[in-house]
């Protein structure tokens, strides 16, 4: 009878443990999984700034693309004027 009893606890011991160990792993998982959404998060994030300056640069460079453009225009019409005279 106290025989069975101890093997009674320990068996409840060795479930609450199983219980505590797959808890553990389970958080161990849960942690891993957050941290890799964390680098993947701060990744893209990384990602989108590069896009945002990548865009400022080129409406900048769109910008002295048109500046240039349209002395070449003037450029072109004052040489055909100087042409024709």
């Amino acid at each position: 009878m106290i025989m069975d009893r101890a093997v009674q606890r320990q068996n409840v011991l060795k479930t609450a443990f199983n219980h505590l160990l797959f808890a553990l792993l389970d958080t161990r998982q849960a942690i891993a999984a957050f941290i890799l959404a964390h680098k993947t998060a701060v990744a893209l994030t990384a990602l989108a700034t590069s896009f945002v300056a990548a865009g400022s640069k080129l409406e900048i460079l769109q910008s002295k693309f048109d500046t240039i453009k349209k002395s070449l225009k003037t450029a072109d019409q004052d040489l055909d004027k100087a042409e024709s005279e």
